[in-house]
C-alpha cells in the first residue's frame, strides 16, 4: 500500500477508528476519479463538527485503486429513521436539521454548494451517552463557485446531477449557476419529508417529477400534518418556493427561522395523511393516418 497522503497536514491520531472507501480501478474511470477527488478535497476542507471528517486518501498499489479515509461513526442514516418512523416530532425534526444546516452554512461561506442533500446523505451518529450527532456526508457532486465560476459543467454530458426527489427547480433544470438557495430548497424538501412522512413531488419516471418539482406546487405540508403550526409550515412552503429570490437568502436566515419556533413545537408525533400514489397520464403515442 502507498503511504497515507493526510490531506489536513496531519497524521490520523491513533485512538481515531476510521472507515475506508475503495475506488477501485475498475470503477476508476475519469468522471468517478473525479468526483471521488473532489469528495475527499471538499469535505476536508470544510471544517465543521457536522460534517464528516476525512482522516486520509492515498492510493492502494495492491489493489490499484483510491481509498478515501474518514472517521468511524456508529448509527444509521437519516433514510432508515424515516423508513422505520414514517416521519418525526416536529421538534425532533427541527433539532436534526439545524446542524445540518450550520453545516451547509459553513460550506457555503466557503464557497462550495453541496448539490445532493437528501437523507441518506445525513449520517445520524450515535454518541456515547445515547444522543444523536447529526453529520453531512457525500461531498461527491458539490461544487466550488469560487473556483469553478458560473460556466462550469455539471457532468461531462450537462445533464443535472443530484436526487431528483430532492432537486431544486433551477438544479432541474440543468442551470450551471446554482448557488446556495438551491441547498435550501433540498433542505426544506428533506424538512417537508421529515415532517409530512412523505417527499413533496412524486412521479412514476423522471420527466414527470422534474416537471412537477419545476412546475407545480407541492401538496401543503399542512395538508398531510394538520397538526403542524401554520408558522412552522410558511417556513417549510418559503424554502421550496420555485424562484431562488422567494426563498431564504441564505442557508443562516432559513436556520434563524426555524431556530425561532424551536421551543414551541410539540415533541410527539401527530397523526399525518397518506399521500395518493401519483398516477403520470401516459404520454400520446401519434397514431399514423389511414
Amino acid at each position: 500500500m502507498a503511504p497515507f497522503h493526510p490531506l489536513s497536514g496531519q497524521r490520523r491520531p491513533r485512538r481515531s477508528r476510521a472507515l475506508p472507501r475503495l475506488l477501485g480501478a475498475a470503477a476508476a474511470g475519469p468522471a468517478a476519479t473525479e468526483r471521488f477527488l473532489r469528495e475527499a478535497r471538499t469535505a476536508a476542507g470544510v471544517r465543521h463538527e457536522a460534517i464528516v471528517q476525512v482522516l486520509d486518501m492515498g492510493r492502494d498499489d495492491a489493489l490499484d485503486g483510491l481509498y478515501l479515509v474518514v472517521e468511524f461513526l456508529d448509527g444509521e442514516d437519516l433514510r432508515a429513521r424515516l423508513r422505520d418512523e414514517g416521519h418525526l416530532a416536529p421538534q425532533t425534526a427541527v433539532d436534526l436539521m439545524l446542524p445540518v444546516m450550520r453545516a451547509l452554512a459553513a460550506a457555503h461561506t466557503a464557497g462550495v454548494v453541496h448539490r445532493d442533500v437528501k437523507p441518506a446523505n445525513i449520517f445520524l451518529a450515535r454518541n456515547a451517552d445515547g444522543s444523536v450527532s447529526p453529520k453531512l456526508i457525500d461531498f461527491g457532486v458539490s461544487r466550488h463557485v469560487a473556483r469553478e465560476g458560473a460556466d462550469a459543467p455539471l457532468t461531462l454530458t450537462g445533464s443535472p446531477v443530484g436526487t431528483p426527489e430532492y432537486m431544486s427547480p433551477e438544479q432541474a433544470r440543468g442551470a450551471k449557476d446554482l448557488d446556495a438557495r438551491s441547498d435550501v430548497w433540498s433542505t426544506a424538501a428533506v424538512l417537508y419529508e421529515m415532517l409530512g412522512g412523505a417527499r413533496p413531488f412524486q412521479g412514476t419516471s423522471y420527466n414527470a417529477l422534474m416537471f412537477r418539482v419545476a412546475l407545480e406546487p407541492p401538496t401543503p405540508l399542512g395538508e398531510l400534518a394538520p397538526s403542524l403550526p401554520a408558522a412552522l409550515v410558511a417556513v417549510v412552503h418559503r424554502g421550496l418556493e420555485k424562484s431562488p429570490d422567494d426563498r431564504f437568502a441564505t442557508m443562516e436566515d432559513f436556520a434563524a427561522a426555524l431556530l425561532a419556533l424551536r421551543d414551541g413545537l410539540s415533541t410527539t408525533r401527530g397523526e399525518v395523511r397518506a399521500v395518493r400514489p401519483v398516477i403520470d397520464a401516459p404520454t400520446p403515442v401519434p397514431v399514423a393516418a389511414s
